[in-house]
């Protein structure tokens, strides 16, 4: 009999929690916020050490290097790529023959060793932090952002010199773009993990999230100043895109991508030249894309407040670049999802009509192996002087040109392959790409007659 009383009175016990955390989950009695941000913690750290992703996949290529290259149609010139490469993660330089003229190495240890990374909560190895943000300079320098893997993922801003030395690093959580403007200012992306979110934001997103925000930072690695893409968008009249759907107004409800609600993974100044044909933005507004939300904005120079954006046409996009003609290239990371099981992939390369959305030309990929169209994350896109595009798959580990016109077809094709056999390869993430004419780069060497 008396075993029976401690059974029961266990059993009771055990309903009595199993019903107070049904409560505490529903109506976040307490200690709800002290288990939510342990459980928030401990996943951080699962996934720095334990990612779903790596930046190495399989390729059907069986040859690395250039693939293909037109002469006489591809754009003449050198091409600087991020990328993930045998030691780790650099960049390298080839010219059009797939020549490798230069190289850059850097790992996130090299410029925050242990210890040294206070902006840094979980901290993951040197193989899943990538280049993610590059400007070259002239002389061989190169700014970049260390990214992905850590918790919070944007890891830092770093200048090296030709020779990969350090010039000057920032240890601020920035990630994914920046630009150095004319006068040498640098704007980049960066993000706070906000333990108590933000207040404009907190309506919709419940706490902690990552809050974006833009740097400016001077040529020698000062931060000047700052402002909050949370609140650009939270207090814009397009914060509607967070509302929940159905009953409004109980808690703050917690969204599939509530701790990244906007992952900003794009900033440009918009210019003088491209303010007279995009109306929707003036000389010194900023050109921003919203992976998260799918959408690509215009925020006012002044207010700092999201004034025009537009959704639809494209999913979780990068890149997106205002043309002469007033239009936007986009590079459409899962748009073309949409259409149903597409053989040629789910990305795409859209020119678009910003004011009607209209697709005015794209780029799909084809159906063979070698030519899908297939980069769920990263990616960015360059309009070259004669026209093409020059357009980076990142999590296919190439890059390639293709013509802008009815049929586009690809002219020019490098392939980061970290190693093959008869069974197929090995690609590493190919993070960007850009052209550059071989006369703009004074550091190289006038190439041999």
């Amino acid at each position: 009999m008396r075993n029976l009383e401690r059974y029961l009175f266990g059993l009771a016990i055990a309903i009595f929690v199993f019903l107070a955390g049904i409560a505490v989950g529903k109506y976040q009695y307490w200690p709800y916020e002290s288990l939510n941000r342990a459980k928030d913690a401990a996943n951080a750290i699962w996934v720095t050490w334990f990612p779903d992703e790596t930046p190495e996949f399989g390729s059907p290529f069986k040859k690395g290097g250039v693939v293909k290259y037109e002469k006489g149609v591809a754009q003449d010139g050198v091409t600087f790529m991020p990328m993930r490469i045998k030691e780790g993660f650099g960049a390298v330089l080839v010219d059009m023959e797939g020549h490798e003229l230069h190289r850059w190495k850097l790992d996130f240890s090299d410029a925050f060793p242990p210890g040294e990374a206070p902006h840094i909560i979980s901290r993951a190895p040197d193989s899943q932090i990538a280049w993610h943000g590059v400007h070259l300079y002239s002389n061989g320098d190169v700014l970049l952002n260390l990214e992905g893997g850590n918790f919070p993922y944007g890891g830092g801003l770093v200048k090296i010199d030709k020779d990969s030395k350090i010039i000057w690093k920032l240890a601020r959580n920035t990630h994914h773009d920046l630009e150095v403007l004319p006068d040498g200012k640098i704007i980049v992306l960066a993000h706070d993990y906000a333990v108590e979110g933000v207040p404009a934001c907190n309506l919709y997103v419940k706490p902690p999230y990552l809050a974006d925000k833009v740097l400016t930072v001077s040529p020698d690695g000062q931060e000047l100043g700052s402002f909050s893409l949370a609140e650009a968008f939270c207090k814009s009249p397009y914060r509607w895109m967070l509302m929940p759907v159905g009953v409004y107004g109980q808690r703050p409800p917690v969204r599939p991508d509530a701790d990244d609600f906007q992952h900003s993974n794009n900033i440009e100044v918009v210019t003088e030249e491209e303010a007279k044909h995009f109306p929707m933005g003036n000389p010194g507004d900023y050109f921003v894309s919203f992976r998260n939300l799918n959408m690509i904005a215009v925020i006012d120079k002044d207010t700092k407040i999201v004034k025009w954006a537009i959704t639809g046409n494209f999913a979780r996009q990068h890149d997106p670049d205002i043309l002469p003609n007033g239009h936007i290239l986009v590079y459409d990371n899962l748009g073309g999802m949409a259409e149903g099981n597409r053989p040629q992939g789910r990305s795409r390369i859209l020119e678009m009509d910003p004011m009607s959305q209209k697709i005015l030309w794209k780029y799909e990929g084809g159906t063979e192996p070698t030519e899908q169209f297939e980069s769920s994350k990263g990616g960015n896109v360059q309009l070259l002087p004669n026209g093409n595009i020059l357009v980076s798959a990142s999590w296919q580990g190439r890059a390639f040109e293709v013509t802008r016109d009815e049929h586009p077809r690809i002219v020019w094709e490098y392939v980061n392959l970290l190693g093959a056999n008869d069974k197929g390869g090995k690609s590493g993430a190919l993070v960007d790409a850009a052209r550059f004419a071989r006369s703009d780069l004074t550091f190289l060497e006038a190439p041999t007659s």
